[in-house]
C-alpha cells in the first residue's frame, strides 16, 4: 500500500548498477539513454550509501534487489517460458540466441536479461543499463500496481520483467495487490510495447495525498495512457481527485519527478523556470466522475489550493545559472524516507541551502550511517533532515534517488 510520496519507507525496490552498464559507449550512449560515460565502480560506490539510507530506515530486508525478485520468477518453469517468449518477440531474437538463453540457469538468465549476454566474442543480447531508475517500471498506487510501458525501445524489455514481478512474485502476489494495466495479458505484452500507442513512466507519478494522484505528461508519458488511466482510477474509485500536468517534450523534464518533488506535509522542491510558467505548462484536475473539476496556471496554485501551508524550495535556490545547472543533476529529485526526511544529491548545493533556510539540518550519508551504526541515531525521532549522497557518477545517468527507488509499502 502506497498512499502518499511521503509516509514512512517500508519496503522498496531497487536495482544495484550492474555491468550492462560498461556497455555503454561514446557511440551507442545516445541509443541507450546516456548522457555520458559512468565509471561503475564509483557509481556503485554512491549507490551503495543511497541503498545504506534506505535500509536504515525500512529495514536491509525489506530493500528488494529487482535481480533477486526476476531470478526467483524465472525458477518457474512455466513462467520463465512465457516471459522469454514475450522477450524474443519484442527483439525479434534469432532461434540460436534464444536456444542459448533458454539453457541458461535463473540467476544466470536473470544477469543476462538485464547486464546483457554475449557468447564467442558475439553480443546474443543487449543490456538494459536504465534499471537502475526502478522509479519508472511501476507505481503503487493505494493498493493498486501500475505496471509501466516504456516509451523508449531500450527500457521496454524492462517492462517484461516487471510486468512478471509484478503479478507473480510473493512479494506482490500475498500482499494483494489489485492492477490498473495497460496490457492485462502476459501474452501480448511484447505486442503491446512495440505499439507506442500508450506510454507511461512511474517518475510521472506523483502522490499529493491519499486521494489525490499527480501525473505528467512529459517526453515519457503521454496523454493516451493518461486517459486509460484515468478511467480506470474511476472505475475502481482509487483516488478522489486526478491531475494531469502537461510539461514541456524536452530530455532535461523528461519525467516531472525531474522538476518536482514532495519532501514533507507541506515542503515541496520545484523547478520554477517551467512550473511557474503557464506558457510552459497546463494543469487540470479531475474529479472522481472524470469531470474536469478546475484548472491551474500554475503548480504553487495547484498546491496552495489544498494546502494553505505550502513552502517552497526553489531549484537551486531561485538563482540563475544555479537552477539550471541543479535541474540538470536532479536537484528536484528527492525521495522522502519519512515525512520531512528525504536524500538528495550532494552536489546541488543552492538547493540544500533553500531547504537550510526553512530549518532544515544537512547531514552527509557517510557521516548519518555512521552515527547509525554507533546507536547515535534513532530513526523514530529523525525530523527535518537532508541525507546526501556523493552522486559524480549517478547523476550522470540521468536520474536522482526518487529515480533509484521504486516504493511498495509506505505508512
Amino acid at each position: 500500500m502506497v498512499t502518499s510520496d511521503i509516509d514512512i519507507l517500508r519496503k522498496v525496490i531497487v536495482h544495484r548498477p550492474d555491468q550492462g552498464i560498461e556497455w555503454v559507449t561514446p557511440f551507442n550512449k545516445a541509443e541507450l539513454l546516456y548522457d555520458d560515460i559512468v565509471f561503475l565502480p564509483k557509481m556503485q560506490e554512491e549507490h551503495s550509501l543511497l541503498t545504506g539510507v534506505l535500509s536504515f530506515f525500512a529495514g536491509e530486508e525489506n530493500v528488494l534487489e529487482f535481480t533477486d525478485l526476476l531470478t526467483d520468477i524465472l525458477t518457474n518453469a512455466k513462467l520463465r517460458s512465457q516471459l522469454l517468449d514475450e522477450v524474443f518477440k519484442l527483439e525479434s531474437l534469432p532461434p540460436d540466441t534464444q536456444l542459448t538463453l533458454q539453457q541458461l540457469l535463473p540467476k544466470n538468465l536473470a544477469k543476462a536479461l538485464i547486464s546483457g549476454y554475449k557468447a564467442g566474442g558475439s553480443v546474443l543480447l543487449n543490456p538494459v543499463p536504465n534499471l537502475i531508475f526502478t522509479r519508472d517500471i511501476g507505481a503503487v498506487v493505494n493498493n493498486y500496481v501500475i505496471t509501466c510501458q516504456a516509451e523508449k525501445m531500450p527500457r521496454k524489455r524492462e517492462n517484461i520483467l516487471t510486468w512478471f514481478i509484478t503479478h507473480y512474485h510473493p512479494v506482490f502476489v500475498k500482499v494483494g495487490y489489485k492492477y490498473l494495466d495497460l496490457c492485462i495479458s502476459s501474452d501480448h505484452l511484447a505486442t503491446t510495447l512495440s505499439n507506442r500507442a500508450e506510454t507511461i513512466e512511474g517518475g510521472d507519478i506523483i502522490h499529493l495525498s491519499p486521494s489525490h494522484l499527480l501525473i505528467g505528461c512529459s517526453e515519457r508519458t503521454n496523454m493516451v495512457a493518461l486517459w486509460r488511466i484515468r478511467e480506470q482510477l474511476r472505475e475502481h474509485k482509487v483516488v478522489e481527485k486526478f491531475t494531469i500536468v502537461d510539461i514541456p517534450k524536452e530530455e532535461y523534464c523528461m519525467h516531472i519527478d525531474t522538476i518536482f518533488s514532495k519532501v514533507n506535509t507541506h515542503d515541496y522542491v520545484l523547478y520554477e523556470h517551467v512550473l511557474q510558467d503557464p506558457t510552459q505548462i497546463s494543469i487540470e484536475s479531475f474529479d472522481l466522475q472524470g469531470n474536469t473539476s478546475q484548472r491551474f496556471d500554475t503548480i504553487k496554485d495547484l498546491i496552495l489550493a489544498e494546502d494553505a501551508d505550502a513552502r517552497f524550495v526553489s531549484c537551486g535556490n531561485g538563482e540563475h545559472p544555479f537552477d539550471q545547472r541543479e535541474q540538470w543533476s536532479s536537484a528536484c529529485n528527492f525521495v522522502a524516507v519519512r515525512p520531512g526526511v528525504a536524500v538528495t544529491y550532494r552536489r546541488n548545493t543552492k538547493t540544500i541551502e533553500g531547504f537550510q533556510q526553512l530549518g532544515y539540518t544537512v547531514i552527509p550519508a557517510e557521516q548519518f550511517l555512521q552515527q547509525a551504526a554507533e546507536g547515535k541515531i534513532e530513526k523514530e525521532k529523525i525530523q527535518n533532515t537532508i541525507i546526501t549522497i556523493p552522486a559524480g557518477e549517478l547523476s550522470r545517468g540521468s536520474g536522482g534517488p526518487h529515480c533509484l527507488t521504486f516504493p511498495i509499502e509506505r505508512g
